[in-house]
């Protein structure tokens, strides 16, 4: 769905410049604040114990988002490939493993817009630290920095965007957080990819 309260919008020509006072503008008017349109996408996972890629389409039919019928604004559809590692790091001279290293990479594409990720996180006893950094084809780059947990059947992070050069400091960056819930317990072994119990390569 996409909506807009356009009566909160305020134009070049609805302001009186001398008295700085809003005034009527001739900015036409949509025949409806909000519109609803179908929107699909589709995935595929591969993954084994030490990697795991992927692809993913999303906005397959590009739907129009306009609000005016005289004019269109398709939604360009979105690419994304996604490859990522798990580099277990054991203690030397033991198969205990120490802490995981996850490098990846993704690749988007969407209309004239191209973006590049690289990065890496570390997992070590449920707790995850990750560093990113994010360039793209109109010359935008960001560093992103990640912190989180995960427990044995929920896992949470929390991320912070900066952009390095574009906007750059001005625009304050941008967090996520997320929270996630396994809807099964996993037992004693996991059987989800790239989803440890915190110990559970820990040799008793």
């Amino acid at each position: 769905m996409n909506s807009l309260n356009f009566n909160q919008l305020i134009f070049q020509d609805g302001i009186d410049l001398e008295s700085g006072l809003h005034i009527p503008s001739n900015e036409a008017t949509p025949e409806s604040n909000s519109r609803l349109f179908p929107d699909f996408g589709t995935g595929l996972l591969f993954f084994n114990e030490k990697y795991f890629f992927g692809f993913a389409a999303d906005h397959l039919t590009q739907p129009d988002q306009s609000l005016y019928s005289a004019y269109t604004d398709k939604i360009p559809a979105k690419f994304t490939f996604h490859l990522e590692m798990n580099l277990p790091w054991f203690h030397p001279g033991h198969w205990r493993k120490y802490l995981k290293l996850n490098p990846n990479f993704v690749i988007q594409s969407q209309g004239r817009e191209q973006s590049y990720m690289y990065g890496i996180y570390a997992n070590r006893k449920g707790l995850s630290l990750g560093l990113w950094n994010r360039f793209t084809n109109l010359k935008s780059n960001d560093m992103i920095v990640m912190v989180g947990f995960m427990g044995k059947q929920f896992k949470t992070a929390v991320s912070y965007d900066m952009n390095v050069k574009g906007v750059g400091l001005r625009s304050h960056g941008a967090v996520e957080i997320s929270i996630s819930w396994l809807m099964r317990d996993p037992g004693e072994k996991s059987v989800f990819p790239f989803y440890e119990i915190p110990g559970e390569w820990d040799i008793k």
